[in-house]
C-alpha cells in the first residue's frame, strides 16, 4: 500500500479477539494502533471474544515472565479519536460485567451493534 492510498482512510476498526500473552498477537494490534493514533486517524477498538483480557484490570503477567503490555492501551486516553468497544456477550460469557473491570473507559454494546460500527468503518485489522 502506497502512502497516498493509506491517507484516504478516515476511520480503522481493530479487533482484538486472543487473549493476552498466549502470542504477540495482541501486541502487535496494539503497536498498529499506536501509530494510527499518532497519525490522527479515527480508530475505535474492538474487544471481542478472549480479546477483552486485553484490557482487563489487575493483570500480573510477571507471573509468566511477560511484559504487562496492557498498560500500554491507558496511553489512548489522551487521543480523543480513539473509541474502545466490547460485546456484551463476551462480558457474559467470561462473568465479567462492569465497566469497572477495565483499565480505560468502555462502550458495551451487543454484537450486533458491534457489527453495525464495525462496518461503518473505511478499514479493518483483526488481532
Amino acid at each position: 500500500m502506497n502512502t497516498s492510498s493509506f491517507k484516504q482512510y478516515k476511520s480503522f476498526a481493530i479487533i482484538f479477539s486472543s487473549a493476552p500473552y498466549e502470542n504477540n498477537i495482541g501486541y502487535e494490534g496494539l503497536n498498529i494502533a499506536l501509530v494510527l493514533a499518532s497519525l490522527e486517524k479515527k480508530i475505535s477498538l474492538f474487544f471481542l471474544e478472549d480479546g477483552i483480557f486485553q484490557i482487563l484490570n489487575h493483570q500480573n503477567p510477571n507471573y509468566i515472565n511477560c511484559h504487562n503490555s496492557s498498560l500500554s492501551f491507558k496511553i489512548f486516553k489522551m487521543y480523543k479519536l480513539i473509541n474502545f468497544y466490547i460485546s456484551i456477550e463476551s462480558l457474559q460469557k467470561r462473568g465479567l460485567f462492569s465497566n469497572n473491570d477495565f483499565i480505560v473507559p468502555v462502550n458495551i454494546f451487543n454484537i450486533s451493534k458491534i457489527s453495525e460500527k464495525i462496518k461503518k468503518c473505511n478499514f479493518i485489522l483483526k488481532f
